[in-house]
């Protein structure tokens, strides 16, 4: 019998501009899995 998780972890990376390479490690680990990634409210983003 299989079990569905959710794991949630509050991360800061050093350099935001690997985020998509963070993203493209953790599908490879999980199994390409749904991933979702958010923002602290408040942050400016550029474009």
């Amino acid at each position: 019998m299989g079990s569905m998780y959710e794991l949630q972890y509050k991360i800061r990376l050093k350099n935001e501009a690997q985020e998509q390479e963070l993203m493209n490690a953790i599908r490879c680990r999980n199994g390409n899995l749904t991933v979702s990634m958010g923002r602290k409210p408040g942050r400016s983003e550029e474009l």
